[in-house]
């Protein structure tokens, strides 16, 4: 069988990997259990022991350095005995955080994958960092040096923790899943998968050697024989629409940012908040879809589906919402032909608008930006976009041209009023004289 790079995969009779290209070679016993693994290019040579549930007890590299392992109830490995001393891994919940060698501590630093990127000693110094290709090919940066505690140097050689927090066997270049062997050169398993798993049904089903269906992204898959939904997609929605439903319901007297800044904030936190919403509708909907399709049973994937649309809707209304937000707070800014209007009732808008136009002034909802805010309250309503409005205003008034300004008005002037909380500020602040001029709503 070729592979990428010509290299040839050989196989055995149980569909195990037997080969990679002319100098690797894997040895299996029990069936599928890896027991040797060869490498004539570099001279490397490993042997495994396991225990009666195939769970692997030892490695041992070139007849000589030896690897003990001890596994808890759950197969988290616990400890590792190895000539250089024994390292206690620990664990909050189910989650690898960090290492104790030789009495001296580390911590694991991890991105939102799951990968450890970067380890720190005791002192909180780095002294080695990790980079990942999205199958786990990996590349090791050694911070450490001379000069530096022998046991973090030590412990840099040995960690074996790196891509999706599985064990990385540095000799072979293979993870260790439990219950199979994972090559990210390859991007497959050596053994084939149990036949339990084989869904003719689907493309991704029939391949049982390869690894999270090819979408490494959204699975992982620790135990080696099952992917699972990674859920960060849904995880980094969830984030951005709780982030965004505070700042949506923050509260007026709250401090507004303007600015592009700020527009891009709100309309960012308007755009997750809707999309995320919609995204999760499509989602359910394409699940049920899915499932009639596939001939599952009602509701299968209904949740897995909802959760990707609603995660790729909130990171998409956040990217698009943000742009757009940002586009209109810079459209209102460093103005000289505006007026600013308060308190003149629900078509306050037309009546400031005409008066303005009659003196060859613009209103704030006859910008770019305005436009784009009145948009966004006609689709989501006043409550979702009144932030914006405010942002906008604060913009407007903070970069209006040192010029005398005019304000239209009706009656009495409301102290909780935009114009009063955001614009009036900004105007006094700045020394702008205000000609308030009151007109008919």
């Amino acid at each position: 069988m070729d592979w990428r790079g010509n290299k040839i995969l050989g196989y055995d009779n149980y569909g195990n990997t037997t080969s990679k290209g002319s100098n690797i070679k894997y040895g299996y016993t029990r069936g599928c259990l890896l027991t040797t693994f060869t490498n004539s290019s570099n001279n490397i040579s490993l042997s495994f022991s396991y225990d009666y549930n195939g769970i692997r007890q030892s490695k041992v590299a070139n007849n000589s350095n030896t690897h003990t392992f001890y596994y808890d109830n759950s197969n988290r490995l616990l400890l590792e005995e190895t000539s250089e001393g024994l390292i206690e891994y620990i664990y909050s919940g189910n989650s690898l955080i960090g290492a104790i060698f030789n009495e001296r501590k580390f911590r694991y630093i991890k991105n939102i994958l799951g990968d450890i990127i970067e380890i720190r000693n005791e002192l909180g110094e780095i002294i080695c960092g990790y980079s990942y290709d999205s199958f786990g090919n990996n590349e090791l940066y050694d911070y450490t040096n001379s000069q530096s505690n022998i046991y973090d140097r030590k412990f840099v050689d040995l960690n074996p923790f790196r891509y999706r927090g599985y064990y990385y066997d540095q000799e072979s270049e293979l993870y260790y899943l439990i219950n199979r062997y994972y090559d990210p050169e390859t991007h497959r398993f050596l053994t084939i998968n149990s036949f339990e798993y084989l869904d003719i049904e689907s493309i991704s089903g029939i391949d049982l050697y390869q690894y999270c269906n090819n979408n490494p992204v959204i699975y992982v898959d620790p135990n080696g024989n099952a992917p699972e939904w990674y859920d960060i997609i849904a995880w980094i929605g969830l984030g951005l629409f709780v982030a965004s439903s505070i700042v949506l319901t923050a509260g007026l007297a709250g401090v507004i940012i303007g600015g592009v800044a700020g527009g891009i904030i709100y309309g960012a936190a308007i755009g997750t908040v809707s999309l995320g919403i919609v995204g999760a509708g499509v989602g359910a909907a394409g699940g049920i879809i899915f499932d009639a399709i596939n001939g599952n049973d009602f509701g299968t994937n209904i949740w897995t589906w909802t959760k990707t649309g609603f995660g790729i809707g909130t990171i998409a209304g956040a990217v698009a919402g943000g742009a757009i937000g940002g586009a209109a707070a810079y459209s209102v800014t460093g103005l000289s032909n505006v007026s600013f209007w308060t308190n003149l009732g629900p078509s306050g808008d037309i009546v400031a608008a005409q008066a303005a136009n009659s003196r060859g002034l613009i209103t704030i909802g006859q910008t770019f930006g305005g436009k784009v805010a009145q948009f966004m309250t006609n689709r989501f309503g006043f409550s979702a976009t009144k932030y914006l409005w405010a942002s906008l205003s604060k913009t407007m008034a903070s970069s209006v041209a040192m010029n005398s300004v005019i304000l239209f008005y009706g009656g009495t002037i409301n102290d909780r009023s935009i114009y009063m909380m955001y614009e009036y500020p900004e105007l006094i602040r700045r020394g702008i004289e205000i000609i308030k001029q009151l007109l008919e709503a």
